[in-house]
Parts: C-alpha cells; structure tokens; sequence
C-alpha cells in the first residue's frame, strides 16, 4: 500500500543539500525552507570553494561554506588566544571579531 500525505512540507536548513531534490524529485515542489543568504558570490567562499574543488575533484557539500567561516573564527581566536587552552579560545571567541564574508587570510 502507498500511503499518500496531501500536506505543505516544511523544513529548516537541513535539506540545504541537493540530495534532498535528488530523493523528493517532482514531490519537492511548493516545500518551504530555510537557509542562510547566499555566501557562495563572496570572494572568501570563491576562493575556498575553488581551493577543494582543486584539492579533492569535487564541489564541496551543503554547508562547506558555513563550516569554513566557523574554522576561520576558531583559528583566529586561538592566534589571538596565543594558544589552544579552552578558556582562552573562547575568551577569544566572544571578544574578537572576524570578518568571514569579504577577505581570504
């Protein structure tokens, strides 16, 4: 038996990647999400994208640019931290900001 639900399919970010398209197909249609603005236009995203791309012969997956910036603000608070010890990482954290949408490092 195939049970068929007539209702507004509704989601947050986690069906960001392409596989979800790739499984729902036509069934998709008229879903309502939520994601975070497009990144992928910034010169940092570009140039990191293009950098796995080079590095590993495939696009890099659903929220690579999202982790990329969360890996740029970790490294940057422990350079400023001046080591790896947790409360000065996070001291750092919450103290320090960096700019994750214009400029590479």
């Amino acid at each position: 038996m195939i049970w068929r639900v007539d209702a507004v399919f509704i989601s947050d970010d986690g069906v960001k990647d392409d596989s979800f398209l790739n499984v729902a197909g036509t069934a998709a249609e008229g879903a309502y999400m939520t994601w975070t603005e497009g990144s992928s236009a910034l010169p940092l995203n570009r140039a990191a994208a293009k950098a796995y791309q080079e590095a590993y012969g495939a696009e890099p997956g659903a929220f690579f640019q999202e982790g990329y910036a969360a890996t740029l603000a970790l490294l940057n608070a422990i350079e400023k931290a001046g080591s790896t010890d947790y409360d000065a990482v996070v001291k750092a954290l919450r103290t320090e900001y960096v700019d994750t949408r214009r400029l590479a490092r």
